[in-house]
């Protein structure tokens, strides 16, 4: 199988709150108003719900060699669309069946609530849901005759959940939609409810948050020297999908390096000196509630006659959401529009969130990259970064292993390797394919499956 890799300059998004200032002047004080700890229950979706949505989209549930049931769902062509692990559940749209005009801000709330408070996905607890952002995502049709006017067939959702009027953040705290003009296509669900815990919260003071940040800024400009420019500091509550909420100042920063080269990075430091547990996930890189509502300008393809077929899967859940849908529409749009100087055709037969079990077995889920990539000529991967892997959940989670990657040009759905099979991929991802140099590089010249 040939590979085709684009190492892609990614640059993190950032909405600015203020502007930057000096530390003194921008430090960080003690809140009056009133703080918990709170711990999350371990309770989780009953199998009457799991099999409830899944029977709403219409989806099987899988079995193992002896009968027994999977969480997992999924359509008579193989395709797994829904799964439910570790109290993550997620049903998997297909983006490219998506039709008609998605509908108003207000009608897809209607819509996702409705669904939400049917198989009762908001925990009876102390959190309150709003919508924390809405992106709509445009797509213009082509063929050989030229391009044809621009619809937005998808409004996606995503919940911010607030306690005590701060947002929560971490991966325990989870809740988006997509919804077409049909209705409710797609959800990603991870909440678990909490409780207030009896423990007092001791906060620390100006100084000591103050040279925390400090001192985590020291170390990121040793590791990429430059200036830092803070961007934003919100007090909030973080979870790291442990036992506790706890609360912190999230910092976002923008690092701006010795070549005029800007990166984004993101941190929590806890409020407390106590804090019920040690922070150890430390960055929580998902959507952003102060991101307005946008529309990416996002060309897609459905085109008439097949010689190429693509499959694109994009990192989900993450702050970058519309750069990445707007870099895989794109895309699609200049490979049919380019192919059809050639007489040619390129359909995206697959566009989907990206995850793991796309391409190898994890969570649970055996490996069904014969039915995603191992299925299309073409593959293309939108996502972060590191090397010789790329994650599937924004840019901390689900990471997936080139070396693991060998075996998709053997893949034949139907039978005939030389109709279907994987001839390319494409990576648009940081740090991910290194240059004749890069300490990770290895060797370069033995002819391997990533020889550069």
């Amino acid at each position: 199988m040939k590979r085709l890799a684009l190492t892609y300059s990614w640059r993190y998004r950032v909405v600015t709150l203020c502007s930057a200032v000096a530390l003194a002047s921008f430090g960080a004080t003690q809140t009056t108003q009133p703080i918990h700890f709170y711990q999350l229950s371990t309770a989780q979706l009953s199998d009457t719900q799991t099999r409830g949505i899944a029977d709403n989209f219409g989806f099987t549930q899988e079995m193992d060699p002896t009968g027994k049931p999977l969480p997992i769902w999924g359509m008579a062509d193989g395709s797994v669309r829904q799964l439910y692990i570790n109290g993550n559940l997620e049903v998997i749209p297909d983006l490219v069946q998506a039709k008609g005009t998605a509908p108003t801000l207000d009608v897809a709330k209607r819509n996702a609530d409705a669904f939400a408070s049917q198989f009762g996905l908001f925990p009876d607890d102390v959190s309150k849901w709003s919508i924390g952002d809405s992106l709509l995502w445009t797509r213009q049709d082509a063929s050989q005759t030229g391009q044809g006017a621009p619809v937005t067939p998808i409004r996606s959702l995503r919940y911010q959940r607030m306690i005590d009027g701060l947002p929560v953040y971490g991966p325990s705290s989870l809740l988006s939609f997509d919804v077409n003009a049909s209705g409710l296509i797609g959800l990603l669900f991870n909440v678990r409810a909490a409780s207030p815990s009896t423990a007092p919260v001791f906060q620390k003071r100006s100084d000591q948050i103050n040279a925390e940040y400090k001192m985590k800024i020291d170390v990121l400009l040793r590791l990429n020297p430059g200036t830092a420019k803070l961007v934003s500091r919100t007090l909030c509550y973080f979870e790291q999908g442990l036992r506790y909420i706890q609360p912190a100042y999230r910092y976002r920063v923008e690092i701006i390096g010795s070549k005029s080269d800007k990166t984004g990075e993101e941190f929590f430091i806890p409020l407390a000196t106590n804090p019920p547990e040690a922070l150890s996930l430390g960055r929580f890189n998902g959507f952003d509630p102060i991101i307005p509502e946008m529309t990416p300008p996002a060309p897609g393809i459905q085109a008439e006659t097949t010689n190429v077929k693509l499959g694109e899967y994009v990192v989900r859940q993450d702050a970058d959401q519309g750069i990445c849908l707007n870099i895989a529409n794109n895309f699609y749009s200049f490979s049919h529009l380019g192919a059809t100087l050639n007489g040619r055709n390129v359909t995206r037969s697959q566009y989907y969130w990206d995850v793991q079990w796309l391409w190898q077995a994890a969570l649970g889920v055996g490996d069904n990259s014969q039915y995603y990539p191992g299925a299309v000529d073409f593959a293309c991967v939108v996502a972060h970064g590191a090397p010789w892997e790329f994650s599937s959940l924004s840019n901390y989670g689900e990471w997936v292993d080139l070396h693991n990657m060998d075996h998709y040009g053997a893949n034949s759905p139907s039978g005939n390797p030389s109709k279907d099979y994987t001839s390319y991929m494409l990576f648009t991802a940081c740090s991910m394919m290194p240059a004749p140099g890069d300490p990770y590089g290895g060797d370069f010249t033995t002819g391997g499956v990533f020889d550069l």
